[in-house]
């Protein structure tokens, strides 16, 4: 489907973010604080269990806790989205990720964008130091094109392959967009740890929102809409 392509501007997608705050923010919270009681037995598993002498039950402790939390936070990324397209908001979008092919495609664009780059960046550090800093342009180049598609494969129920195929669509020349959005974010999160984490209740949601509007202002900007 052709669309009217959009320019897309970082700044003009956080003042959208901040004006669908309203109405937003007790859903995004209520997600955020259920994903934190569903990962914290998995984090006290490590400590208060017998698992915490065995290192290979450690490890996989930790490696459980880091697969849960990495999902919960894509499906409140999904809730940003949703809020984006002007779609119903519930706590309850935090649970869409674990449909079973969702799950599954999650699992392996995680394995894709997660475990080959690191064991290519450790092998790189391996062989040589300067080697394995070079290799980090790369890779973070690439974690910038293909940072949507997490939030394709809910929306569009697509596989990882075509979700990494469209991410790098809809993201082509916007790479350094991308980080500077990453930047402010990193930055209002900053902020709002100063007065007591206080800020958080706003910034935390606020966050997801900018992340949901920058996924729609990036499918707007493709010339190769695929969104109906």
């Amino acid at each position: 489907m052709t669309t009217t392509t959009i320019p897309f501007s970082v700044w003009k997608t956080l003042g959208l973010a901040a004006s669908k705050l309203k109405g937003a923010k007790r859903s995004i919270l209520a997600a955020y604080a259920l994903c934190l009681l569903l990962i914290l037995p998995f984090e006290l598993a490590q400590y208060v269990s017998p698992l915490h002498i065995s290192g290979l039950g450690k490890l996989i402790a930790e490696i459980l806790s880091s697969i849960l939390e990495s999902l919960w936070m894509l499906g409140i990324a999904y809730i940003g989205v949703r809020r984006a397209f002007d779609l119903p908001i519930s706590y309850r979008n935090l649970f869409t990720v674990f449909r079973v092919k969702i799950l599954l495609n999650q699992l392996l664009l995680g394995y894709m964008l997660v475990v080959i780059p690191l064991g290519l960046f450790l092998f790189s550090i391996y062989i040589n130091l300067w080697l394995g800093l070079f290799s980090l342009i790369p890779i973070l180049y690439g974690l910038c094109r293909y940072s949507m598609a997490g939030v394709i494969i809910i929306q569009e129920r697509v596989n990882a392959f075509k979700a990494l195929n469209l991410s790098a669509e809809i993201t082509k020349g916007q790479v350094g967009k991308l980080i500077g959005l990453f930047i402010i974010q990193f930055l209002l999160f900053l902020i709002a740890l100063i007065p007591l984490g206080i800020g958080l209740i706003w910034v935390l949601p606020l966050n997801v929102l900018y992340w949901g509007e920058t996924y729609k202002a990036l499918l707007l900007n493709s010339k190769d809409s695929f969104t109906s």
